[in-house]
C-alpha cells in the first residue's frame, strides 16, 4: 500500500513540477550548489561537472508514509557541503501559518528539547500552509501533537502543524501556500491554545527562525542555506542528555548547568525569567562571562 501511495506521490510531484515550468518558465532546478559537487554523509549525492541539479521531494525520500510523523533519511549533522534551497519563486509564495506572538523557541525547554516554534493563537483561529506541497500526514497523533498536519514540499522541506482543534485537509492532497489546513487549538499534550510549528529536512528538525521572521510574519530570504551547523544541536543534545540533565535541584533551589553557547538572555527566555532576576539570584552582573558546567540558579 505504501509503495502505491509513493508512486502516486511521484506522479503528482512530476505533474506539479511540469506545471510550475509551464506557468513560470522556471529553470530546471530546485537546489543550487555553490561548489562543484554535492557531498552529504555517506556519498548521499556525488555529482560533478555542473553547478545546478534538479531534485524533487520524490528524488530525496525513499518513503511516502501517511502514518509516521517523521521519516528519518540521513544524519545531517555530518553534512560536508551546504545546500541552497529555493523557497519561493514565481507565483509560488510563502504564507505565515498564523499571525501570533512566539511563546516558545527552538532548543532546550526545561527538561527536554523543543523541536519547533510555538505561536500563540485563539482556539478556532485559521492555520494556513506555509508553502506549496502535498499533505503526508493528517490526523490525531497520540504522541502529544494532537490533531496534526505534516506537509512535504517540493524542495525536500517538511512543515508540521500541531495541536489543531480541527483538520480541514486530507492525506495526499496537493496544497498551495495559504490554503487552510485547519483551526488552531489545544489538542494533545498542550497547556493552552497555540500552534506548534516545525521545519524539517529529510526528517531532521532545524530552527524555523533560520528562514522565517516570526515578528514580521515573512521569510528572511527567498532561499535557505542549510549546512551541518544547522544540525550541530544533535551532537550537543545527545552529549548533554547522556552526561547530566541541564537542570538540577538542591532543596528549594533550581539550577541550570551552563552548556556551550549558553547566554544569560537565552537562559532567561528558556525558564521564563529575566536577566535581572538571574543576576540578583546569583550575585553577578549582566557582563559576567559564563563558564562551561557552571551552575546558574534560576529559582
Amino acid at each position: 500500500m505504501n509503495n502505491i501511495r509513493f508512486f502516486i506521490f511521484i506522479l503528482c510531484v512530476t505533474f506539479f513540477i511540469q506545471n510550475i515550468k509551464a506557468q513560470n518558465n522556471y529553470p530546471d532546478f530546485i537546489y543550487e550548489s555553490s561548489n562543484d559537487s554535492i557531498d552529504l554523509a555517506n556519498d548521499f549525492y556525488d555529482f560533478s561537472d555542473s553547478l545546478s541539479y534538479l531534485f524533487s521531494a520524490a528524488d530525496l525520500y525513499k518513503e511516502w508514509n501517511n502514518e509516521a510523523v517523521y521519516i528519518k533519511e540521513k544524519d545531517l549533522s555530518e553534512m560536508k557541503d551546504s545546500l541552497h534551497l529555493i523557497l519561493v519563486y514565481g507565483e509560488h509564495s510563502y504564507c505565515h501559518p498564523v499571525k501570533g506572538i512566539t511563546t516558545s523557541k527552538f532548543g532546550w525547554r526545561r527538561y527536554r528539547y523543543h523541536y519547533g516554534i510555538d505561536i500563540d493563537l485563539e482556539t478556532g483561529d485559521t492555520v494556513r500552509a506555509a508553502f506549496d506541497g502535498m499533505v503526508r500526514y493528517a490526523g490525531y497523533n497520540k504522541g502529544g501533537f494532537g490533531n496534526l498536519v505534516v506537509i512535504r514540499h517540493i524542495n525536500g522541506l517538511e512543515t508540521l502543524y500541531a495541536h489543531l482543534s480541527k483538520i480541514t485537509v486530507d492525506t495526499n492532497q496537493i496544497i498551495k501556500a495559504g490554503d487552510i489546513l485547519g483551526l488552531g487549538g489545544n489538542t494533545g499534550r498542550s497547556y493552552g491554545a497555540h500552534l506548534h510549528f516545525e521545519t524539517r529536512f529529510l526528517g531532521t528538525a532545524f530552527d524555523p527562525e533560520e528562514l522565517i521572521d516570526f515578528k514580521k510574519f515573512c521569510l528572511k530570504s527567498d532561499t535557505l542555506i542549510l549546512s551541518k551547523d544547522d544540525f550541530n544541536y544533535l551532537g550537543n543534545k545527545s552529549k548533554t542528555s547522556s552526561v547530566s540533565a541541564p537542570v538540577v535541584t538542591n532543596g528549594n533551589a533550581t539550577y541550570h548547568i551552563v552548556r556551550s553557547g549558553n547566554t544569560l538572555s537565552g537562559i532567561a527566555v528558556r525558564y521564563g525569567t529575566t536577566v535581572t532576576s538571574l543576576c540578583q539570584l546569583n550575585g553577578f552582573s549582566r557582563n559576567t562571562v559564563l563558564q562551561l558546567n557552571q551552575k546558574i540558579r534560576i529559582k
